[in-house]
């Protein structure tokens, strides 16, 4: 109600002391609040486009461009959540020097705002597998990420030349593992346990290799061994940076779980790696100067004939050059 009044230009007084508050000062008072009650994600969201907004307003030579895609780790099949179609979608290696894998056929839907980010999001937890059990009336039966491939284009007029800087934000929310004695699975709950508790195996191993021996050309790091540890490569190799979350119970009662993921969170705080800034020209620019490259070649063949024919009209004349 607060809000339709300020919409509509309202002015509303104190009931206690009847102070008149303006309009303005009432709306940042809302805003301010509802922004407290956001999460991290929303946070983050609209901390990246008050950058964008930021950057572009200073230089008007830099573009950026969001897309968002939204993928499930059921029982090791991944499936696109922004998608109708609920078909099993491949893992495969970049090529180049893009290191890591991808999602072949992964949908990816633009966003210009915060608001369109959580739509995007909210769309695709819809769509998420979810169960009960003696544990929780709605556990996640998967692993999912949510990613923002952030992608920078900065036109430079000296050199026309456009570079483009990539990054990518992946928002990772790791089902829990589960002990099938305390949470009572049986059946489809059970494979669905299994697969949840493997790939976490796999991921920790991973994560332990790295806290002890660290990360090198020689290094062999066993990615492949599963869905989510072949996404996360980027994360937890030496390009990316890594922001971890371990949620524990107060309860005594699963003290063994709370220790577990404590001792899990502690090797992932001691991975240490290098930062790696790429940036490519824009696959646009590539074709634009091979158009230009072409142009010059067909201005020197022209120059090398007229040449050529001034060369003939001399010797003709007898002219010696």
């Amino acid at each position: 109600q607060d809000v339709i009044a300020l919409h509509e230009g309202v002015r509303i007084r104190d009931p206690d002391n009847q102070v008149p508050m303006s309009v303005k000062s009432v709306l940042k008072d809302v805003l301010e609040f509802q922004l407290l009650q956001h999460g991290i994600m929303p946070r983050g969201c609209r901390h990246i486009f008050d950058r964008i907004v930021e950057i572009e307003h200073n230089d008007p030579n830099i573009q950026f461009d969001v897309r968002c895609s939204y993928v499930e780790i059921y029982n090791e099949q991944l499936f696109d959540l922004l998608s109708e179609a609920k078909v099993p979608l491949e893992v495969k290696i970049n090529t180049g020097d893009r290191e890591g894998f991808y999602v072949a056929g992964l949908t990816e839907i633009n966003a210009q705002t915060t608001d369109d980010v959580m739509k995007i999001f909210m769309d695709g937890a819809h769509n998420r597998s979810v169960a009960s059990h003696a544990l929780n009336r709605e556990s996640s039966r998967s692993h999912a990420l949510f990613s923002m491939v952030i992608e920078k284009r900065r036109w430079v007029p000296k050199e026309n030349t456009l570079w483009v800087t990539r990054g990518k934000v992946t928002l990772v929310d790791l089902a829990g593992s589960e002990s099938v004695k305390t949470s009572k699975t049986a059946g489809k709950g059970l494979l669905e346990t299994q697969g949840i508790n493997t790939s976490l195996l796999h991921l920790s191993n991973i994560v332990a290799q790295l806290a002890k021996e660290g990360l090198s050309e020689s290094s062999h790091v066993p990615w492949r061994n599963s869905k989510l540890t072949m996404l996360l490569m980027e994360s937890l190799s030496n390009s990316g940076t890594t922001l971890m979350l371990a949620n524990v119970s107060p309860s005594v009662e699963f003290l063994p779980e709370t220790t577990n993921t404590l001792n899990f969170a502690t090797k992932a705080a001691n991975i240490s790696g290098i930062k790696i800034k790429k940036q490519t020209v824009g696959e646009s620019e590539v074709d634009t100067l091979k158009s230009e490259l072409f142009k010059m070649k067909k201005k020197i063949d022209s120059v090398e004939s007229e040449n050529q024919r001034l060369r003939d009209l001399l010797a003709a004349a007898g002219i010696p050059f």
